[in-house]
Order: structure tokens, then C-alpha cells, then sequence
């Protein structure tokens, strides 16, 4: 995530998450959300995130599954967005 356009993307709400204890398994919905344009919109695309559990506080897997083509369209929408306020 140091590399454009993660570098970019300081916040990652959770919308919602599911814990399967048994299985020591977490699934949720992630916004990646880029950082303020300058003039206040919000720009986010999501993914859903598998984790497994490995124990002693740490994980042994992560799964992230995301739409490229929205990721494209939301960051070329923020670019836009950050263009026209670095120009007012």
C-alpha cells in the first residue's frame, strides 16, 4: 500500500464482518477509501476479506476480492475530483 494508488488510501471502514469462532475464520466487507480530494466528496470501492486465524494473535491468511474495473472507474473519479479542486 505504499505505492500509488494505495498510498492514497488512508481509511478502510468495515461495513460489516462475520466471526466463525469454530473455524477461527473472519469475513468482511472493506471500503477502501482514498484520501479527501479537497473538496469534500467521499471515493471508495470495496472488497471482501477472508481471514484465518492462526492463534497467539496472529493470521494465517488473508483473501482480498475486489472488481478492478470499479477500483479503475472510483480512482479515475477521484482524480478528476482532485484535479478540478487544486485548480479553483
Amino acid at each position: 500500500m505504499s505505492e500509488y494508488p494505495g498510498s492514497d488510501m488512508p481509511e478502510f471502514p468495515i461495513e460489516w464482518a462475520i466471526i466463525d469462532e469454530e473455524r477461527g475464520w473472519v469475513v468482511c466487507q472493506v471500503w477502501n477509501r482514498m484520501k479527501d480530494p479537497g473538496d469534500g466528496t467521499v471515493h471508495q470501492e470495496y472488497n471482501f476479506t477472508l481471514l484465518k486465524y492462526a492463534g497467539n494473535g496472529q493470521w494465517s491468511y488473508e483473501e482480498d476480492i475486489y472488481n478492478p474495473l470499479r477500483f479503475g472507474t472510483m480512482v479515475e473519479g477521484w482524480e478528476a475530483a482532485r484535479e478540478a479542486a487544486s485548480s479553483d
